[in-house]
Order: C-alpha cells, then sequence, then structure tokens
C-alpha cells in the first residue's frame, strides 16, 4: 500500500499517527518532497474516479491510500487492521487545512 500525503497537512500528520499505533507497514510518498513525488501524485489524482467529489469539491485529496488492489481509500480507519474512529481519537486543529476549514 502507498500513502499519498504531506505533513503540513493535519490530516496526513494524524493518518501517520494512526498507521504507527497500529505496526502498519506503508511506502509513504510526500507529495511536496520534490517533483517526481507530486507527479506521481497528480497522475493518481487526475485518472482516479475516487478522486472526483474530491475535486469538485477544491480539496487535494491527500492523504490517500492506494490499496494493493489499485482501490483509492482516503480514511485511515477503513484500512485493514486499523481500529474505527473513536470521538476522542481526533486531532485538534484537524480538518483546517483548506481555505474553507473543511480538510484537505
Amino acid at each position: 500500500m502507498k500513502f499519498y500525503g504531506t505533513m503540513m497537512c493535519p490530516d496526513t500528520v494524524y493518518a501517520d499517527k494512526i498507521l504507527r499505533e497500529n505496526n502498519i507497514n506503508v511506502e509513504y510518498v510526500d507529495i511536496v518532497a520534490n517533483m517526481k513525488n507530486l507527479k506521481e501524485f497528480l497522475s493518481l489524482r487526475d485518472s482516479k474516479e475516487e478522486f472526483a467529489s474530491i475535486k469538485e469539491n477544491g480539496k487535494a485529496g491527500v492523504p490517500a491510500f492506494l490499496l494493493d488492489d489499485g482501490s483509492i481509500e482516503f480514511d485511515v480507519h477503513k484500512l485493514e487492521g486499523v481500529a474505527p474512529r473513536k470521538e476522542e481519537d481526533m486531532e485538534p486543529g484537524a480538518q483546517t487545512c483548506s481555505i474553507d476549514g473543511g480538510g484537505c
């Protein structure tokens, strides 16, 4: 599984924390580390239907998880081996990286 994100995004930071707590190994791709990573993410974002509503809502689409079967998941808690989200798990400041405060 690949995990696309940037640590500038509170949702990515939160997802990374949850993955570490659950000992889930992923290939992390920092989309702002270099042009190769950004182009890889944008190619995925532009070719996968799962990103349609994300783009319509003006969001970047991170964190995004490319699963082994080629599907995309955006919620870390829906990944195999990760417990469902609890209200107390929500990070302060999460969902604030877009202009409207609606997330990444």
